[in-house]
């Protein structure tokens, strides 16, 4: 809470710190609240590949904070095209740009929304090459571009990671002390401990997928020098990446794990994997399990009660 010095008789703003991030935390929360973790994926593969994304609904908050967010979510990549958070209804022209973009447009109502849908320029932009993202309805029209959808590709494992993390964000929502409930109690008191490690967990699961598509161009700080030769002079940025170089040495892995996959070795690894899966769902649900978790929770409650007397002996 801090007064403002040139306004005497101003209330105090009050901010809550960290502050909040409407992108990175109300976006990312929307996006996995409304279109789900499925839907989410397949548009930042779209913005990967490169393709524009119009994104649209009611609220102008919702639309440009679903924008940010999607932003945020290709790192390590950086969108390096247009961004255009909110698009006025009289520019939607510009749903033809030659250059890939992503786009906001906000319409009040069910009418308006299927107004904006069904726009003689969106249905044609989307035969171009664009996808068109509907928060309200939960959706993503994927372009009918030759070639784009039998590209975008779903990680089991990931997708059930993050569908576990939505469920966990949909009841932390539910909750009275909530911030999620409305944008306006999200930027006066920001997200509560839980919810922003549940949307820190998700957003890493996710960066983590897009670091395992750059190979050992991500996990070395040299590793780019493999498929990329300097120029002569060494200035900064003149340098020339072979993506062919690149696309050899995933072939080879490729390959090698084709062959590898067939291997009793490698069977065996598989058959130890489901073994060690069933015992720890038997360990869970049984005795050992269930004295595991009384333990956990008798030390809890004793902790907990050391720190309110230690709490009070302060006061005092």
């Amino acid at each position: 809470e801090a007064p403002l010095p040139f306004l005497r008789n101003s209330a105090p703003i009050k901010l809550p710190v960290p502050l909040p991030h409407v992108g990175r935390q109300w976006g990312f929360a929307r996006l996995l609240l409304t279109i789900g973790p499925d839907t989410l994926m397949l548009a930042l593969q779209l913005l990967l590949l490169e393709r524009p994304i119009l994104v649209l609904g009611e609220t102008l908050e919702d639309v440009t904070s679903c924008c940010c967010a999607l932003v945020e979510l290709l790192k390590p990549f950086e969108w390096a095209s247009t961004l255009m958070p909110v698009l006025p209804y009289s520019m939607l022209d510009f749903v033809h740009s030659p250059v890939p973009f992503l786009a906001g447009i906000s319409a009040e109502g069910p009418e308006r929304l299927d107004l904006v849908e069904n726009d003689e320029r969106i249905l044609e932009a989307m035969t171009e090459g664009m996808s068109l993202m509907n928060i309200s309805t939960r959706t993503l029209l994927i372009t009918s571009e030759s070639g784009i959808a039998e590209k975008l590709i779903l990680d089991p494992y990931l997708q059930e990671k993050l569908g576990h993390l939505k469920n966990r964000l949909q009841s932390l929502s539910e909750e009275d002390s909530s911030s999620l409930k409305s944008f306006e109690t999200f930027t006066k008191f920001g997200l509560t401990r839980r919810e922003s490690l549940t949307l820190w967990s998700a957003g890493n699961a996710i960066k983590d997928k897009w670091k395992s598509l750059a190979g050992d161009i991500a996990l070395a700080h040299n590793g780019w020098r493999r498929y990329s030769k300097m120029s002569r002079r060494h200035s900064p940025g003149s340098f020339n990446f072979y993506p062919d170089r690149f696309m050899t040495a995933l072939r080879a892995q490729l390959d090698f794990q084709e062959a590898m996959v067939t291997t009793q070795l490698f069977v065996g690894y598989v058959d130890t994997r489901r073994r060690q899966n069933l015992r720890s769902h038997h360990t869970k649900g049984g005795s050992a399990g269930l004295y595991i978790a009384n333990w956990v929770w008798v030390k809890w409650k004793t902790r907990k009660r050391l720190e309110l007397a230690r709490a009070k002996r302060n006061e005092r």
